[in-house]
């Protein structure tokens, strides 16, 4: 009887293991699966318009790498800060693109998302990706240039500014040898009229 329970215990506890032990294995697989499958969805497929990066890389017209197009084109942060900016602005202070996604995310409609389409795909409006392109290389050297012209300005204002206080440090140095200049010739004319005035008793 001990010996029949025993060995009934062991195998019903020798199977319950194997069970949970099955469970444990196919959860990580499952969870690994699906690591994996993210990861690769990650690095070939664009989060934002779903399309695959050897589809991108083939048919992008210019030639755009897909690093590049996640990165650039369709960065997923920055899609983020857009919609957190959204979501904290207010109406008023919205331009008109603002307000437009605004009302599309208060209707629950997402169309304003590029699904399937990129910049860099749409074959008609290649030429104008690669002038925007050269019109934002264009923008920067003209920023550049305007904030070279802004600090050369500042530094006229500046030199302006002491060239101003010097001449009017000047014209104060000249008012006051001005004044002293009168202080003295008023002291030489005293003078002269006492010397006149003991003269002319001695003359007399």
């Amino acid at each position: 009887r001990f010996v029949f329970d025993y060995t009934y215990n062991m195998i019903v506890i020798l199977i319950l293991a194997a069970i949970i032990s099955g469970i444990i294995i196919d959860t990580f697989a499952d969870m690994r699966a699906n690591l994996e499958f993210k990861n690769k969805e990650q690095t070939t497929k664009c989060f934002i318009c779903g399309i695959e990066a050897p589809y991108l890389e083939r048919n992008s017209q210019p030639a755009v790498k897909f690093p590049q197009h996640v990165l650039h084109d369709h960065n997923m942060w920055s899609y983020a800060r857009f919609l957190l900016h959204l979501s904290e602005a207010c109406f008023s202070d919205l331009n008109g693109p603002e307000s437009y996604v605004k009302e599309k995310l208060r209707a629950a409609d997402y169309s304003f998302y590029p699904t399937g389409r990129a910049l860099a795909l749409d074959t008609d409006d290649s030429d104008d990706y690669a002038e925007r392109t050269l019109r934002v290389k264009d923008l920067e050297e003209l920023r550049a240039s305007v904030r070279e012209c802004h600090d050369g300005t500042e530094l006229i204002l500046n030199s302006n500014f002491e060239l101003k206080t010097g001449m009017k440090e000047s014209r104060e140095s000249v008012q006051d040898l001005k004044f002293r200049l009168d202080l003295l010739q008023g002291d030489v004319k005293r003078v002269q009229t006492e010397l006149a005035k003991r003269i002319q008793p001695k003359a007399t």
